[in-house]
């Protein structure tokens, strides 16, 4: 599915592929409109998956924090969804956990609290992340950290991750408290480097 450089997209010129998971491909693109580079994930998506993309992608684009990834628009285009985001030049959370060393405590905890910040922004807006995950946390210069993936749900991400809480029922829409459970399960992985479960979703708090 990875489309090759030069191709246009929705107003959107791809550069390079700079990562996949799951069915997704992430590529460092060029919006000419306002000849910005972007990072633009482009999903797979049958019609359903697509509308449903697309209506939360109104809610992710009017998401102003400073740790929270920028969404810049998202749309559909010869029958995928594509999220523009804003493009940070650095690792995941999850790489730093998985580095050698792992991640010194104090810049851990330095890079949690501004996760934290960006869910506590989330929930005053009456809404929730539902997916937090050491992979969705992006690190910028001066360690600035991006919690991805707000307003997006299980409808931008086709790999998922974080597990639910406990007292959270299948189906259910994710809620600040499962937020802060999942917070919780990710400072615990952040500080000894092994995840709290061996499995994603459901099957995980059933470990």
């Amino acid at each position: 599915m990875s489309d090759p450089a030069g191709r246009e997209i929705e107003g959107y010129r791809i550069d390079a592929e700079i990562g996949r998971g799951g069915r997704a491909v992430v590529h460092r693109a060029t919006q000419l409109a306002r000849q910005r580079t972007v990072a633009l994930k482009v999903l797979p998506a049958d019609a359903d998956a697509r509308a449903r993309i697309v209506r939360a992608g109104a809610t992710a684009v009017g998401i102003d924090h400073p740790h929270v990834l920028p969404v810049y628009e998202v749309g559909e285009s010869g029958g995928r969804a594509f999220i523009a985001m804003k493009l940070v030049d650095g690792p995941s959370l999850e790489e730093l956990i998985r580095a050698p060393g792992g991640i010194e405590a104090r810049r851990a905890l330095a890079i949690l609290g501004q996760v934290a910040e960006a869910l506590d922004h989330l929930a005053g807006r009456g809404g929730a992340h539902g997916d937090v995950r050491a992979g969705g946390v992006l690190i910028g210069p001066g360690d600035h950290a991006y919690l991805s993936g707000a307003g997006m749900g299980a409808a931008g991400d086709d790999e998922g991750g974080a597990p639910p809480a406990p007292e959270q029922a299948p189906g259910d829409p994710p809620t600040a408290a499962a937020d802060r459970y999942a917070l919780a399960a990710l400072a615990t992985e952040v500080l000894t480097g092994a995840p709290v479960f061996t499995r994603s979703g459901r099957a995980a708090v059933r470990e």
